[in-house]
């Protein structure tokens, strides 16, 4: 509105919001007011990971080996040696009296031997009972090869035409008799080497007969040395083991001292040894615990992971997926230019009447943008007001 000298005037400018603008708003406005009436939908999958079958068997591991006292017995019985040791009297161990005396023994009466004599009998008995027995193999060789030979002989008479003759005859008696003779100088030599090898034999034990008399005869006489030798040892023997007795004595005295320090380190040993193995024993259930307890976190975990996973994925992310939609709509929607203005100059007339009547059609026009932007329903009496308020003001700028 304006005025001046000459005629008055005044400008109107008038925005509208361009219908698809406002058809875009409305769809948007729709869609939040869905997403706004949506019940609350809370979620039902695992979000704590529960502990598992290995956490459960660590814990129940651990407070059953903190309850049953593991390890203890053998630090008890640690203490229980360690007291034994302290009052330990080790088994005195007495040195003998006295040694049993050693006797020397007699003079030795070796066992006398004596040697055969060579006769028919000892040669029968020396020589070979197979001489026979190679007398005849010879001989049955022998006549092997007479038999041989007559049969060449034979043969050379069947050639010459005198077979059966006397110069045959001869021949072959020549042959029997050389045959013969060839027998007899066998068995002779044959029997000769054993008669020989008898004597041998005989000749080998009578020496052996000999040789063992004269050993008879020096083991008599070695034997009586030997015998006064060992008197003497044995009286020697005898003094040592008074001697022996006594350092014995003072060694088995030692050795009972010795023993009741040993035995008292002993007991101190075996009672750290025991105290060591037990807290080894609590440390090693204590940790098979723990490690029960590790593994299981480890699934744990896991399973956390899978159960944020889950809830991420199948149930935040769709619960936010409208939202990001509508935030997606509204950005799209921002960008738009929002409507149009246009304006108009007409002349500044003082009509108090057309002055109200203009300012109620600027409300209704106001009221109506409104109402189509969804600002507020068609019905809504704020209408009426805006109508009612631009008309008071249009009066009054033209009274």
């Amino acid at each position: 509105m304006g005025g001046g000298g000459g005629a008055p005037s005044h400008t109107t400018t008038t925005t509208q919001i361009d219908p698809t603008v406002k058809q875009w708003e409305q769809q948007n406005y729709n869609y939040a007011q869905n997403i706004a009436n949506t019940p609350y939908s809370p979620y039902t999958g695992q979000m704590v990971a529960p502990l598992n079958s290995l956490e459960t068997a660590g814990i129940t591991q651990g407070s059953q080996l903190a309850q049953s006292n593991l390890g203890m017995g053998a630090i008890n019985q640690g203490i229980t040696n360690a007291n034994q040791a302290g009052n330990y009297s080790p088994l005195q161990v007495q040195a003998p009296q006295s040694v049993a005396q050693v006797s020397a023994p007699g003079a030795y009466n070796p066992m006398q031997v004596n040697t055969g004599t060579w006769n028919s009998a000892a040669a029968q008995q020396y020589m070979s009972p197979y001489t026979q027995s190679v007398i005849d193999a010879a001989n049955q060789n022998i006549d092997r090869s007479l038999a041989q030979t007559q049969a060449a002989t034979n043969a050379q008479a069947v050639t010459a035409g005198a077979y059966g003759g006397t110069r045959q005859a001869v021949a072959n008696a020549e042959n029997a008799r050389n045959a013969d003779q060839l027998k007899a100088q066998t068995a002779a030599g044959l029997l000769s080497d054993a008669y020989n090898n008898a004597q041998s034999a005989f000749q080998a034990d009578q020496g052996r007969s000999l040789a063992a008399q004269q050993a008879n005869q020096q083991a008599g006489l070695s034997a009586g040395l030997t015998a006064q030798q060992q008197a003497l040892q044995a009286s020697l023997a005898n003094q040592q083991a008074s001697l022996a007795n006594q350092q014995m004595g003072l060694t088995a005295q030692q050795a009972n001292q010795q023993a009741g320090l040993n035995a008292a380190n002993l007991g101190l040993g075996s009672a750290d040894l025991l105290g060591r193995l037990g807290v080894a024993q609590q440390g090693i259930g204590q940790g098979n615990a723990q490690a029960l307890l590790n593994y299981g976190s480890v699934l744990q975990n896991q399973q956390q992971n899978e159960n944020q996973w889950a809830y991420q994925n199948t149930y935040l992310n769709p619960q936010q997926w409208p939202l990001r939609g509508l935030s997606a709509m509204e950005s799209a929607v921002s960008g738009i230019p929002y409507g149009t203005t246009s304006g108009m100059t007409v002349p500044n007339y003082s009509n108090p009447v057309g002055g109200a009547l203009g300012g109620a059609a600027a409300g209704a026009g106001l009221a109506s943008a409104l109402t189509s932007a969804g600002a507020m329903n068609s019905w809504n009496p704020w209408g009426w007001g805006m109508m009612g308020a631009g008309a008071l003001l249009g009066y009054m700028s033209n009274s």
